[in-house]
Parts: structure tokens; C-alpha cells; sequence
């Protein structure tokens, strides 16, 4: 097939993609005319196209650049709570590595609507609700555990998933500001790797650098665990509650020997 050929057959891919809803309707935040959506949208789909055929030179080159893009696609969907957007990155990247495995846990209806979207879902995993003794063993499951907070949401809430992921020794990948509880947390001790929102580039390169040394993330894990049965286990925190109950003791103590002290004067 000539060259001619085949971009022939790209534009028409690309208009029945257009036909069917996929469309270009701004950039940067800039509304396009009506009449540029179309011709912008042949020439996105195109060029997206062949500049992974471009890099097919060398094994496994384009299905790893595509599959970084795609778990960075799925984690933007994910925080935005954009079920189907999430579900069709999700088939796209279990084609491109095979044995590739997307666990979802919990119930409710985005999980229905999951389950019912269309298409081979082989890549997914679907488990229900955890009782309390089964959490390790369902986070030491996986590599690293993502954890996702939108901004307006820090100083309010943290994610129990946190200490869960720690405790079974994994890692997390934490797409939030780094002011957040859990931002400070991986600063502080290293316990996984944190990403602003929408820095999607930056969250590429961390999944490409994990992809690239396994030996990160297996060091991260156990440092995870470490920093969990100091800070957050049930005894330390028992420790570091009487602490501070010993410090107002003692606080106390003193006032009162102090009162004692004024009366007698």
C-alpha cells in the first residue's frame, strides 16, 4: 500500500471518528469556528497517528510512549470522575501490554456503570467491598496504590486508602498538591511520589521512571512500611497520645504547685 494510500484510509478513519462525536471544538481554551472543528479534528487524529508510527522504530517503543499516555489519560479520568473516558483508556491499554491488570474495588453505581460499559473488559478486575482483615491483602495486590484529591478538598479530608497502601508496603502514586497531608507526607519521608493536578507531563515521567527501575519502587514499598509501624501504627500512636497526656499532666502539676506557692505567700 503507497504512502498516498494510506493517508487516504487515515482521513477516513479519522471522519467517521469525527461522525461519531470525537471532535476538536477548542484549544487552550480558545473556541475554534464551527467550520475549523472538522479540518481540525482530520489533522489531530492524523498527525497523532503517524507520529506513533514514527517512533515504532525499535521494539516496544510506541506501545510503551502509548501506554504511559494511556495510564496518564486514565488517572485524569479518574479525578474527574469520568467513567467512560476512564474505561475506554483502560481496553486501549490492556491491547497494548498484555497481561496488564486494572483492579477496581468497591460497589455503588459508577462501579454499575463500569461494569456495563461496552467492549472487552478481559484487562479489568472487579472486586467488591473488603472487610477489615482483607485490606492488606488486597493493596499488597498491587505494584503501588494511586491515590487522587482534587484541591478543593485539602485541609478537610484524607484518604484512609493511604495508610492501607503503607501498611500492606507499597508505595503511592498521589496525583494532589503537595500541601496537602499526604503531599507533606511524601516530601518528608519518601514514601511514594506526588504529582500536582493536571501536571500530566509530570505525572508521565514518573510512570516512565517507575516502569524503568522496579527497584524503586520495591525500595519505596518497604520504606512505606517503615515509616507506617512508626508513625501510624496502632501502638505508636498509642505512645505518642500518652505523651502528650504525660506533657499536660506535668503542665498541670506545675500551675498547681505554682497556686500553691501564691496562697501560702
Amino acid at each position: 500500500m503507497s504512502a498516498w494510500q494510506k493517508l487516504l484510509g487515515q482521513l477516513l478513519a479519522a471522519g467517521v471518528a469525527f461522525g461519531s462525536g470525537v471532535q476538536v471544538h477548542a484549544v487552550g481554551g480558545w473556541a475554534m469556528p464551527r467550520w475549523m472543528e472538522l479540518p481540525a479534528t482530520l489533522a489531530w487524529l492524523v498527525l497523532i497517528t503517524n507520529a506513533v508510527n514514527l517512533i515504532d522504530g525499535m521494539d516496544g517503543l510506541a506501545t510503551g510512549v502509548t501506554l504511559f499516555a494511556m495510564l496518564t489519560i486514565l488517572t485524569a479520568g479518574l479525578q474527574a470522575n469520568n467513567i467512560p473516558l476512564a474505561m475506554a483508556v483502560v481496553r486501549l491499554a490492556g491491547a497494548l501490554l498484555e497481561g496488564f491488570l486494572f483492579r477496581f474495588s468497591g460497589g455503588g453505581p459508577p462501579r454499575a456503570e463500569v461494569e456495563s460499559a461496552p467492549g472487552d473488559l478481559a484487562w479489568c478486575r472487579f472486586q467488591g467491598y473488603h472487610r477489615r482483615e482483607e485490606l492488606e491483602g488486597a493493596f499488597g495486590e498491587n505494584d503501588i496504590g494511586l491515590v487522587t484529591q482534587r484541591a478543593a478538598t485539602v485541609g478537610t479530608v484524607v484518604s484512609s486508602k493511604v495508610y492501607g497502601v503503607m501498611a500492606a508496603g507499597r508505595g503511592l502514586l498521589y496525583v494532589g498538591t503537595g500541601r496537602s497531608t499526604v503531599g507533606r507526607m511524601i516530601g518528608e519521608h519518601g514514601v511514594g511520589w506526588q504529582v500536582e493536578n493536571g501536571d500530566m507531563a509530570g505525572l508521565r515521567m514518573v510512570l516512565e521512571r517507575l516502569w524503568a527501575r522496579p527497584e524503586e519502587v520495591e525500595e519505596t514499598g518497604r520504606r512505606a512500611r517503615v515509616v507506617f509501624e512508626r508513625e501510624f501504627e496502632r501502638r505508636g500512636q498509642v505512645r505518642k497520645i500518652w505523651r502528650v497526656l504525660e506533657g499536660m499532666g506535668h503542665e498541670l502539676g506545675t500551675m498547681r504547685r505554682a497556686e500553691e506557692a501564691a496562697t501560702k505567700v
